[in-house]
């Protein structure tokens, strides 16, 4: 089930949590809204409909007899065959960085998987992690968070989680200051950006093969 996320209006940080925050009540008429999205893992495919065995390719079925057809009993037994469909495994951010682009700054997630999980992304007060009671400073003047809902952990999914550079930063970026990326909790992944100026236009979209999530923060 989906994590709740609240956020009440007006929160303020401290610099002990926050760097240079600080004592800023977020203006929210001015903060562009949350964004939500992601998709759900592909769903395992039916099984094919019996087929005769006896049958060869391009050769057409034969007419339905007009006579009495055998006894069921003397209609030899075919063996039995079992369809093995495996398991949809979940997804674990795997990888992180940041791309330089004409007039915003791109940070791409990768889950090496074959999905991309839900997602929610706001800006916050507080880059404060599920789970601690104490939040993680961030430098920057403004702070998005990214929620990923639905993510495993490397043990339950089998892929690799990121363990670059945390936080990682770009000195190429012009409005993205650093990425932190938190390990998987309860279902759950969260990224915290710490963004260079006042509460900038963003959007997040889901890149393909491979499967990605990016997320477009403009100067």
């Amino acid at each position: 089930m989906m994590a709740c996320i609240a956020l009440a209006a007006g929160c303020q940080s401290t610099s002990e949590h926050t760097g240079s925050v600080e004592g800023t009540t977020i203006p929210w008429s001015r903060v562009p809204g949350a964004q939500a999205g992601g998709g759900a893992p592909p769903q395992r495919p039916d099984p094919p409909p019996p087929t005769d065995p006896n049958a060869r390719p391009g050769i057409p079925d034969a007419p339905t007899p007009t006579t009495p057809g055998p006894r069921t009993t003397d209609i030899p037994l075919l063996p039995p065959t079992s369809l093995v469909i495996p398991p949809v495994r979940g997804v674990t951010a795997s990888g992180m960085h940041i791309e330089r682009h004409d007039g915003f700054d791109r940070i791409v997630y990768d889950f090496g998987g074959t999905y991309a999980p839900p997602w929610r992304a706001e800006y916050v007060a507080e880059a404060t992690q599920r789970g601690k009671e104490t939040a993680t400073r961030i430098n920057g003047r403004s702070i998005l968070q990214i929620y990923f809902f639905d993510t495993d952990s490397s043990a339950e999914s089998g892929i690799a989680a990121y363990n670059g550079p945390n936080p990682l930063s770009e000195p190429a970026a012009h409005s993205v200051v650093e990425v932190h990326l938190t390990p998987n909790y309860e279902s759950g992944t969260q990224s915290f950006v710490g963004v260079r100026t006042d509460y900038p236009q963003f959007l997040v979209t889901t890149l393909t093969e491979p499967t990605r999530i990016a997320v477009d923060i403009h100067d």
